[in-house]
Order: C-alpha cells, then sequence, then structure tokens
C-alpha cells in the first residue's frame, strides 16, 4: 500500500508524511499491535491467536491525502473481512474504484486458488438450500424411498463438510504461523483421503456393478 499511497500523492508533497500515515495492525488474543510497517515486527511468524491484520492509510495532513482514508481489514473469515475507502473529492467514486482495482491487483499474486471454497453469495445460497432440502428428505424418508437414504447422508457429508469443515482448514485469509502450517498438512491429508476415496470408491463400485453382470450373464 505504500507505493500505491506514494502514487497518489502530488508532485510538492512531502512524502515522508504520506509514509507515516501508513499503519499496520496486528489483533490477536492478547490485544492489538500498531506498527508503521512489518519490519517493525520481531517475531518471523504471526501469533497462532492472530484475529485480524489491518493496513490503514489515514490523517495525511499536511499533503494533498489529508481527506483520504483507505482500510483493508484481513480477517479469518471471509464476512470480516473487508476494505473501506472514505474520500471527500468531487471525484470520490472514481478515485475510489481506481484504488480498489489498484489493491486488489496487488493481492492478486496471493491468492490461494480457493475461489471454489469462497463462493458468491447466490452459490452460497443455493448450497445452503440444497443442504437443507437434503435434510428435510432424510428426515420425512419413509420405508419407500430408503433406498435414496445412502444418497441422502453421503451429500450431507459432502455440504457439511463443504460449509463447517473446510473452511476451518483454509480460512478466508491465512497468517503465516505454526497452526496455519499445521492446517495446511491436515488439509493435504483431507484432500489426498477424499480424492482416493473418490477415485477407488467409484472403480470399486463400478467393478462391483461389472461382476454382478458377468455372474448374472453366466
Amino acid at each position: 500500500m505504500t507505493n500505491k499511497s506514494l502514487s497518489l500523492a502530488l508532485a510538492d508533497d512531502d512524502l515522508a508524511k504520506v509514509s507515516s500515515a501508513i499503519k499496520i495492525s496486528i489483533q490477536d488474543d492478547l490485544g492489538k499491535e500498531t506498527m508503521s510497517s512489518l519490519i517493525e515486527y520481531a517475531p518471523n511468524k504471526f501469533p497462532d491467536t492472530t484475529k485480524n491484520v489491518d493496513v490503514i492509510f489515514s490523517n495525511a495532513f499536511g499533503t494533498s491525502l489529508y481527506d483520504l482514508s483507505i482500510e483493508v481489514r484481513f480477517n479469518r473469515d471471509k464476512m470480516f473481512s473487508e476494505l473501506k475507502i472514505s474520500c471527500n473529492r468531487d471525484n470520490a467514486r472514481e478515485l475510489a474504484h481506481g484504488i480498489t482495482h489498484g489493491i486488489l491487483q496487488c493481492l492478486g499474486p496471493h491468492k490461494k486458488g480457493l475461489v471454489w471454497l469462497y463462493p458468491n453469495r447466490f452459490i452460497e445460497g443455493v448450497i445452503w438450500s440444497t443442504l437443507g432440502a437434503d435434510v428435510m428428505l432424510l428426515a420425512t424418508s419413509s420405508v419407500n424411498t430408503q433406498t435414496f437414504i445412502p444418497a441422502y447422508i453421503f451429500i450431507f457429508i459432502i455440504l457439511v463438510s463443504y460449509i463447517f469443515i473446510l473452511p476451518k482448514l483454509r480460512p478466508y485469509n491465512e497468517f503465516e504461523s505454526r497452526k496455519t502450517e499445521d492446517k495446511l498438512k491436515w488439509w493435504d491429508w483431507f484432500m489426498k483421503g477424499s480424492l482416493g476415496f473418490i477415485i477407488f470408491g467409484t472403480i470399486f463400485a463400478l467393478l462391483k456393478e461389472w461382476f454382478i453382470r458377468q455372474t448374472i450373464g453366466s
């Protein structure tokens, strides 16, 4: 954000004042620590209980950016991660759009490739609706529909894992810590195990069906 902030400054602005308007705040179970750069942060990893990392630009008094405020909050949960931009100018909307685009460009190379785990609200609604419908089908299943119960249970397990378990292993924002490293190991084990179960389970089912057909045919 430092480079982005400096690029917004005018030629006659004091760049030292612009840089001093940037603050980084790290919050964990022990409290909140604020600094002007992560270089000042002594540990080489974040605490395991890190909740938020806020990057804030504000109060650049004595410069042309005095009325600009930017706050980027990185939280483990998608719901609490946010970008706030406040500006009192005639072209405030255009400026905010440009800043947002620039910040997203900076964050682009650091994305984890887990877009499928954090879809948009419409897809989230579809997933929750599917889970609700599946629970209703399980609750109202009768003797006549017992053949579908295993499928309902399988769908239930998949959706519950997707909604509740996987986001715990791979949060929306990950902070480099020992806990994160442990979760990555669990994630690797879980994904490989699930993939193996799906592949070998499918192969086993196909072989079983083929064997039954061969037995009946003979």
